[in-house]
């Protein structure tokens, strides 16, 4: 397929409307807002750490005026976005659920290298969730056998909640001091949600839509960062294969030089509207 040739300013146009930058409101306001900007970027980076305030507050007020605190905690409560992660801890619609599943396989694959003592402390607390319900950390007895080395140095229960969470047999919400409850998904995930295991194409494919309707130009291992813990995955080989079927166009940006650049069909026309997520991705994934 033929290089598409851009000019800064319609690369710029393009990244801004990607980004929901483009204008105030571009996704409207209130709760909506917020709902329809996580389905569009597919991820919000969030962090504990803050100053004025947290950094994924600061990424949905920029773009939806009206912004409050508490309706990230609403959508979660509602089902509508869930905790987890692409290649950081983030915010993601519930309807790419079952895109979680082969970063949690990763994550399962690396705990065949764990000590007896380690898989028996991950059942216990896994049992106790199940039993007692939702709990923090704060819950479970202080099992450190010795002084805390600093930040990272959890504690062998925090260690074990984690894990279970990275590989998918527990999830998180938060409190209202953005401290972690862990539960079973089977409490936090709606029962219409697909949960069918993607395939690697498939999975491929998501990670580089995904990637560039959010960024709307990018390159290859911008894309395959977003797979990272996924190893052997099939994001450069997919890519190659959208760029052949013209489901994504390789371009180049005016005196930028470098590797190939990519970005959707979709923004070649910088005035189109937004096209519905579940539709787009419905046709552009299978």
């Amino acid at each position: 397929m033929s290089q598409l040739i851009l000019t800064k300013s319609e690369a710029r146009k393009i990244i801004l409307h990607a980004a929901g930058l483009v204008k105030t409101a571009q996704f409207g306001k209130g709760l909506k807002a917020v709902d329809k900007l996580i389905s569009h970027l597919g991820f919000v980076q969030l962090d504990t750490n803050y100053t004025v305030e947290r950094a994924h507050h600061h990424t949905i007020a920029s773009r939806v005026p009206d912004y409050k605190l508490e309706w990230l905690s609403e959508l979660q409560a509602d089902g509508k976005i869930f905790e987890f992660l692409t290649s950081d801890s983030g915010y993601i619609p519930m309807d790419d659920f079952r895109f979680s599943f082969p970063v949690k396989e990763a994550f399962l694959s690396r705990h065949k290298n764990l000590t007896l003592p380690e898989i028996n402390g991950m059942q216990k607390v896994l049992d106790r969730v199940e039993r007692e319900g939702p709990l923090m950390v704060k819950d479970f007895d202080n099992d450190r056998t010795a002084a805390s080395a600093g930040w990272w140095d959890w504690r062998p229960a925090k260690i074990a909640l984690e894990r279970l969470y990275l590989d998918g047999r527990l999830m998180v919400t938060r409190d209202k001091s953005f401290h972690k409850i862990y539960d079973l998904p089977a409490n936090i995930i709606p029962g219409d949600i697909d949960s069918a295991v993607p395939t690697p194409e498939e999975y491929a494919r998501h990670i580089i839509l995904r990637t560039l309707k959010s960024l709307g130009i990018a390159y290859a291992k911008e894309m395959a960062w977003r797979a990272r813990f996924v190893k052997n995955n099939l994001v450069k080989k997919e890519l190659e294969k959208l760029v052949e079927d013209g489901g994504v166009c390789r371009v180049a940006v005016e005196s930028l030089k470098g590797q190939p650049l990519y970005m959707l069909p979709l923004y070649k026309n910088k005035k189109i509207q937004l096209a519905d997520d579940a539709l787009f991705f419905h046709h552009s994934i299978r």
